[in-house]
């Protein structure tokens, strides 16, 4: 980036100024006996071999840099338990990782590796290991054999399989698969007695196992945008969960409005409905209160409410549902006009389509000034 002074622009730092700037970082770090080692957003091609002065540092943040490789210099690190990698352009996990016999904690997220070696396994004391969006197809069944694992993030990657070696991580807490290519739950997480959190969402999954249930330590289930198109009472029996996220998934045919806040909404502080109060809400939206309605869509109010769902699928679904109610639908007028502004380009033409279909002159005034 440039910099502007007085009014002229400053060519960028040379790699001679980066190196003598992670230089100074790494000499005070020697001085200090600092254990922590921050070399992050340095615009890094290399990291200086000085590092391995600095044998007393456990914390080395390496992140968005332009490293290429994991440098040498990192292996000279005895005491060294936990390297952030994250957004760099690292395209290969190197044999000498296995040196750091110490590490409980590699963040490579964001590198295109494309793999998983088989030498992970080498590094038998990793708590945390975090491969978010590293173009990985494919779970090596050497990682079953980092029986410490407490952690672990593959998320953001095309993986549509999960081998049985994953059933040997004893330890795993949190196991992060969002963002994939599954079409069914694992059958290896069955094994994993002491999971607290699954994050399955944005996959192809379509049945929820009923064996969740033996995972009595399960806190937190998140299946939004999914393929799911019913929910077992079971859930409503786990009574240690505390979260169940099933948002998104269109063929459940339930309104988001029926099952409580998003986790983004629950990350800005609202608090998650349990999974009783879940399984309660659907049930009573599909009995229509207990009695049985068999051909019953949501209310008028239901899908104006949806209108606002956090996911742009819910939202396109509302404004059809609502355009094909006809003129009954005026009182949505003006939901649909705020829909003409939606961020997503197939909300906004719903909505337009939706308010044509009402057809009062309030209705294609709307559109037509949407369309001006």
């Amino acid at each position: 980036m440039f910099r502007t002074l007085l009014g002229k622009r400053e060519a960028p730092p040379t790699v001679g100024e980066i190196n003598d700037a992670a230089e100074e970082k790494i000499k005070e770090a020697i001085r200090s006996g600092d254990r922590l080692l921050s070399l992050e957003n340095l615009n890094l091609t290399n990291v200086p071999d000085l590092v391995a002065e600095a044998p007393q540092v456990h914390t080395l943040i390496l992140s968005r840099n332009r490293l290429s490789a994991i440098p040498d210099c990192v292996f000279e690190l005895p005491k060294l338990r936990r390297l952030f990698l994250e957004d760099n352009q690292i395209n290969e996990f190197p044999a000498s990782m296995g040196s750091l016999r110490n590490l409980q904690s590699l963040w490579l997220s964001g590198n295109p590796m494309g793999v998983i070696p088989d030498s992970i396994a080498d590094l038998e004391n990793l708590r945390a290991l975090h491969l978010y969006a590293n173009g990985i197809a494919l779970i090596p069944e050497s990682l079953g054999e980092l029986h410490k694992l407490r952690d672990l993030e593959l998320g953001g990657n095309q993986i549509a399989d999960v081998p049985d070696a994953l059933s040997h991580l004893a330890q795993l807490r949190v196991l992060a698969l969002y963002d994939n290519c599954l079409s069914a739950v694992p059958e290896a997480v069955r094994q994993l007695s002491l999971l607290e959190a699954l994050k399955f969402f944005k996959n192809r999954i379509t049945v929820i196992p009923e064996w969740l249930i033996e995972l009595t330590h399960l806190e937190h289930l998140d299946l939004s945008d999914n393929e799911i198109s019913t929910v077992p009472d079971f859930l409503a029996d786990c009574s240690g969960m505390t979260a169940l996220f099933l948002h998104g998934n269109v063929d459940l045919d339930v309104p988001d409005s029926k099952l409580g806040p998003t986790l983004d909404d629950c990350i800005l502080g609202k608090k998650p409905l349990s999974p009783r109060k879940v399984i309660s809400n659907i049930r009573n939206f599909q009995t229509g209160r207990g009695k049985k309605i068999v051909h019953a869509g949501p209310t008028l109010e239901d899908l104006i409410k949806d209108l606002y769902a956090s996911y742009s699928g819910n939202r396109e679904k509302a404004a059809r549902a609502i355009g094909s109610l006809g003129n009954v639908a005026i009182p949505a007028i003006p939901a649909l006009r705020k829909a003409l502004k939606d961020p997503s380009g197939s909300v906004r033409n719903a909505a337009a389509w939706a308010l044509l279909e009402i057809g009062s002159p309030e209705a294609k005034a709307a559109v037509a000034e949407y369309q001006s």
